[in-house]
């Protein structure tokens, strides 16, 4: 595909391209920033544990106490946590909810504007949605003959969008009267 035709899509999408173009940018500048600070964090927590790892199980519990507060890295923030607790606890189970409390802190931060992904995406396409239905007399070519006012069609739509889940539409009526006045009537069954 061309420029020349991604441009004329675009020009011929109208107005609600534009805020499209920019929901889209944003969700993709959140995805490359997500994606570059998840990946430096594996780094540093890779290259941590690789020298926390040996020490660990050669019993070495100073040098790696000492090495996790000198270290920023996820895996140095939750080790740290159980560490000083190394000889004033007794049980697992007081290892693990030091563990937990600190996770709990950390995983916020691994997952900070994350869910803004998922955001944008559905602004994208209800923007779309919306630029079709704004449009629709002009998009489709027998719109006008088929939905002469508004009324006819705008039901559907706030049908679909009163539903919950739909699992399927079943048409309840299909008589023509007249033989061109279409008396359709849709049951939205939920899931």
């Amino acid at each position: 595909m061309s420029i020349q035709a991604v441009v004329s899509f675009f020009v011929g999408g109208g107005f609600w391209m534009y805020p499209i173009l920019l929901v889209g940018a944003l969700g993709v500048a959140i995805s490359i920033e997500r994606f570059i600070t998840l990946s430096r964090v594996e780094n540093a927590n890779r290259k941590m544990w690789d020298q926390l790892q040996p020490l660990l199980n050669q019993g070495n519990i100073d040098k790696a106490r000492e090495m996790t507060v000198h270290d920023t890295s996820t895996v140095s923030q939750l080790l740290q946590a159980s560490l000083e607790l190394q000889g004033a606890a007794r049980r697992r189970e007081d290892y693990e909810v030091v563990m937990e409390e600190e996770m709990m802190a950390i995983v916020p931060q691994l997952e900070k504007r994350i869910a803004y992904t998922a955001l944008y995406a559905n602004m994208a396409t209800l923007l779309g949605l919306l630029g079709t239905v704004s449009a629709y007399r002009t998009l489709a070519p027998h719109a006008v003959q088929n939905h002469p006012t508004d009324e006819h069609l705008l039901p559907l739509f706030v049908a679909l969008g009163a539903a919950d889940k739909i699992a399927g539409a079943q048409r309840l009526n299909n008589v023509m009267t007249y033989g061109i006045l279409a008396m359709d009537a849709w049951l939205f069954d939920p899931l």
